[in-house]
């Protein structure tokens, strides 16, 4: 397939930083944009992935291996870790949007999407969704579930999420895995099988419209709505991507990156993690900063969220010491400690 689209080559700037020093206790420092701070997790080898800032204004992950969620402070202080009752944990969290009395749901165990509250107590939920993947929630309340691994399925679930939910299922792609609400209330769909190889749009009614991408086999991982409302994607092939309303897809080029997971910062720009090590910024006209930790040699930077603080927090997802990060989004006078659990 031709290329329809113009690909720019974006800059690479290397910045190398090094760690702060462990303090006692908190203290005022004034933090550089990418300023990274590394927090250890009481379960070394829990292998952190997804995470996002909770409703009590702590950062609440998952850890894939030890089947935990872990809580942590904005301050960098292990607050606790709850079992899941047992097996892998997903990288998939989110908060679901009912204010005050808002739960974290999580996936776990293939068939089963979990919701914990900010004190540690876990539930189950089976809604028949195969192998579920990403999920997300639509103005109405009802929450979308992606069945990914061969299921190729969306699943619509009426909630408060409970044995007597509804559930539909529509027809999607092959290779679903994560999907997101955007900026008109529809919804959009990483397609990564590399015959799709397309993002998706999929109306409250569960039609869809496939935008395949230029470039064949570029390995979708992860998107997030942008602060041109556009949607943008990572493609582990080296590219940043984003999509308009409209179909419209650019994409931003760069041989040094292999991009994971993707949100969109405070400062107007866009975050991503590299499973090398790296936690770089993209501006929405496409200039690329790259951020090296530098500090923690063989690290996994792996899922990531905006914190409390307007820092960007991401998971490490290191096999024998998982960490949680933080990385400054700007220069300003912040609290920073690091902390240890000894």
């Amino acid at each position: 397939m031709s290329q329809r689209n113009h690909c720019r080559t974006i800059a690479t700037v290397f910045t190398v930083l090094m760690a702060l020093a462990p303090l006692a206790r908190a203290q005022e420092a004034m933090a550089t944009a990418g300023t990274i701070t590394m927090y250890p997790i009481t379960t070394a080898v829990g292998r952190p992935s997804g995470i996002v800032t909770g409703p009590d204004g702590n950062l609440w992950f998952t850890e894939s291996v030890s089947g935990f969620i872990g809580k942590m402070s904005p301050t960098g202080q292990m607050l606790g870790e709850y079992t899941t009752g047992g097996g892998p944990v997903g990288p998939y969290i989110a908060i679901s949007p009912s204010g005050a009395g808002s739960k974290i749901l999580f996936n776990a165990h293939s068939t089963v999407v979990q919701t914990i509250t900010t004190a540690g107590g876990v539930s189950n939920f089976t809604p028949g969704v195969g192998n579920s993947g990403g999920f997300t929630f639509l103005a109405d309340g009802t929450m979308w579930v992606v069945s990914q691994y061969g299921y190729n399925k969306i699943y619509k679930i009426n909630t408060p999420i409970s044995t007597a939910s509804t559930v539909t299922q529509f027809a999607v792609p092959a290779g679903p895995t994560r999907v997101l609400t955007g900026a008109d209330n529809s919804m959009w769909l990483l397609s990564m099988d590399s015959t799709a190889n397309a993002i998706v749009h999929i109306a409250s009614d569960g039609t869809y419209t496939s935008y395949r991408l230029p470039i064949a086999n570029s390995q979708l991982t992860d998107l997030t709505l942008g602060p041109d409302n556009n949607i943008w994607f990572n493609e582990y092939n080296h590219r940043i991507g984003k999509i308009t309303s409209a179909g419209t897809i650019t994409e931003y080029s760069d041989a040094n990156i292999s991009p994971e997971y993707i949100v969109a910062g405070p400062d107007g720009n866009l975050w991503f993690t590299e499973a090398t090590n790296f936690v770089s910024r993209i501006t929405p006209t496409g200039t690329l900063t790259r951020f090296s930790n530098a500090s923690d040699s063989g690290g996994q930077p792996w899922g990531l969220c905006v914190g409390p603080d307007g820092a960007i927090w991401f998971t490490d997802y290191q096999l024998t010491a998982g960490k949680i990060g933080r990385i400054s989004t700007q220069s300003a006078p912040t609290i920073t400690s690091v902390v240890s659990n000894k």
